[in-house]
């Protein structure tokens, strides 16, 4: 017999890439876009098959290529009711979006933007931050906490760009304290 819903956990995970100076994005667009192919290539094969929730402007800054992330759930978070995409769910909060996440999988993934990472950070049991060794000018920002307080690393994997642009994918798992 299924449980119901209510009595099942879901993990969710915030997948990001974050600048030395905490910068998320830029005008709609990652600065680095194009400098760090690995950090792609992780979010794609992280994200695959599951659930991405995502605010209406990171919806709207991905490719048109991209639109809607194939072969993963597209929950987008928007205030606007009347707010509407081909092949995406429109919900008009974090915790509506927790719960429409939960009923397709066991594991869903916080994409951005900064309002939504903002929102989703009390509920997250995971992050998958790629950490940029450079500071990049930016108008996004990832939320300012104490990993070392709240959160456990568990693996990191350094790593650098034929250019020379350093960076670092790092999990971090919830302290069990901090729940």
């Amino acid at each position: 017999m299924q449980k119901p819903l209510w009595l099942l956990k879901m993990e969710l995970a915030i997948i990001v890439a974050v600048a030395n100076n905490g910068v998320i994005g830029n005008k709609g667009d990652l600065p680095w876009r194009g400098k760090i192919p690995g950090d792609l290539k992780r979010f794609a094969e992280l994200t695959l098959g599951h659930p991405c929730i995502m605010g209406r402007t990171t919806y709207e800054s991905l490719p048109e290529r991209f639109k809607p992330l194939p072969r993963r759930t597209n929950i987008v978070v928007s205030r606007l009711r009347s707010y509407m995409g081909e092949g995406i769910i429109v919900v008009g909060g974090v915790q509506e979006a927790y719960e429409e996440a939960s009923k397709r999988d066991e594991i869903a993934f916080c994409i951005g933007g900064q309002k939504i990472f903002e929102s989703m950070l009390p509920m997250t049991d995971r992050i998958y931050l790629t950490r940029i060794h450079e500071s990049f000018v930016g108008d996004r920002y990832f939320p300012d906490f104490n990993f070392n307080q709240m959160w456990n690393e568990v693996d990191r994997e350094d790593r650098r760009t034929e250019e020379g642009l350093e960076y670092s994918f790092v999990e971090y798992v919830r302290n069990d304290e901090s729940s």
